[in-house]
């Protein structure tokens, strides 16, 4: 299957590095694809009922979907359809997420975080549920809200869509190495950025919690642990040369911006 060729879904996962990427995947595909009915923007998961109610004859111009939805949308889309997404360290997406919803007074915990005092455990144990609590797992796996599966089980059907489904899984502790592998497996060119929607500096997290928040994101880490394996794999001289080159043009780029 010519993979170029497919329908492309950016499966975005909260606070992964998304807002970057996703501005990336539509700067990219804009450059050859100049119909704006072509591309599809999920800004929230609350919002993907609205792209399922669209008629056929619209879900037929889309090639790009982007942003926050699970696993199994491309049922939706004419033609095949192949996945990218972005994990991030589970412990560090957990602890972004709390300082995000804890300093952003827009942010839908804000106000439940403010008035019982929540420290990240806390806010990973009641009100994180399944979107953060081994939430990239869920994602990836096509979990439903109310799913009879087991994390364990939710896991090995993650792996599994990976293989099946995803053409590149990359990781935002290498943002830029991921976009020069994202840059040849789609025939990209140089996809220069600026950070979007970058969290605040945080606090420390005293060892206790952090012991706690991996326990309560352990398939995460596994699969986050798994891909970092497969990224780790690919590499060599030249792939240096070009992530050193990419760095120092894409630092001019972002003085022009």
């Amino acid at each position: 299957m010519n993979a170029l060729a497919d329908n492309l879904i950016f499966l975005h996962i909260p606070k992964a590095g998304g807002s970057t990427l996703r501005t990336i995947f539509i700067d990219q595909h804009s450059r050859v694809n100049h119909d704006a009915e072509s591309v599809y923007v999920i800004n929230r998961t609350r919002d993907a009922p609205a792209f399922s109610k669209l008629s056929p004859k619209k879900k037929e111009k889309i090639s790009l979907l982007v942003g926050h939805f699970a696993y199994g949308i491309h049922k939706e889309l004419q033609g095949n359809s192949r996945y990218v997404t972005m994990l991030r360290d589970p412990v560090d997406r957990v602890v972004s997420a709390y300082h995000y919803s804890k300093s952003f007074d827009r942010s839908d915990a804000f106000q439940v975080i403010q008035e019982n005092n929540m420290d990240v455990v806390d806010f990973a144990e009641h009100y994180g549920g399944s979107w953060l609590i081994n939430g990239q797992t869920k994602i990836l796996a096509g979990a439903e809200n109310q799913t009879s599966l087991s994390d364990k089980e939710l896991y090995i059907k993650a792996l599994k869509n990976i293989e099946k489904h995803f053409i590149y899984v990359g990781l935002l502790e290498y943002f830029d190495r991921s976009l020069i592998h994202l840059q040849k497996v789609l025939n990209w060119s140089t996809p220069y950025y600026t950070i979007k929607n970058k969290t605040r500096a945080k606090s420390s997290v005293d060892i206790h919690s952090l012991r706690k928040i991996q326990d309560l994101v352990k398939y995460d880490i596994a699969l986050y642990e798994h891909c970092n394996k497969h990224f780790n794999h690919q590499g060599g001289l030249r792939e240096r040369y070009a992530l050193s080159k990419f760095k120092i043009l894409n630092k001019v780029y972002g003085l022009t911006r």
